[in-house]
């Protein structure tokens, strides 16, 4: 059976087939390809808010260290935290096993950081301490200082005890 014996209509039917195939085959392809290209703005769209969450929980750990405001802290703890749910959401959707290699390295860099951020915090919060009680302590040798008024040097006592408060304070900080 030769193609040109066929009739008319079969040969347009199979001619018609074979372009509804190779549309379909086309649809197919193009589907997928959609589909890829999607996942992998999800991906991008993913490691962007990583990255975001990230940096905005540096800034705020940085605004905290020169503002010592606990309001910044909880900041950066909440940034960290929303670091973390990008960062899970990121493991979910990725297939391949390099990129997971790569996230799960981010996963520790993030807790390394959450680790690092609380040693800050605390960090802080010992040397408000410390600053709150040098002041107490500078307010006590004032009060001590203006009892001896009368007494002769009182002005170098004040002086000295100013100077050994400085140093104090400084070599604390320098540990």
């Amino acid at each position: 059976m030769k193609f040109s014996n066929l009739s008319i209509r079969v040969k347009l039917f199979v001619g018609f087939g074979l372009i509804l195939l190779l549309a379909i085959l086309v649809g197919l392809f193009g589907y997928n390809g959609l589909q890829k290209i999607q996942t992998q703005e999800t991906i991008a769209s993913e490691i962007t808010n990583v990255e975001a969450n990230f940096l905005y929980a540096r800034l705020s750990t940085l605004t905290f260290m020169s503002l010592q405001q606990d309001s910044w802290a909880d900041e950066a703890k909440s940034a960290i935290t929303a670091t973390e749910t990008s960062n899970a959401h990121l493991l979910s959707i990725l297939d391949s096993q390099e990129r997971l290699a790569n996230i799960n390295k981010l996963k520790s860099s993030i807790e390394d950081y959450r680790q690092g951020l609380n040693n800050i915090i605390s960090s802080v919060k010992e040397q408000q301490a410390l600053q709150a009680k040098m002041k107490e302590i500078y307010q006590q040798m004032l009060a001590l200082a203006k009892e001896k008024k009368g007494v002769e040097g009182s002005q170098a006592f004040v002086l000295f005890l100013r100077a050994r408060v400085n140093e104090y304070e400084y070599s604390r900080f320098l540990k």
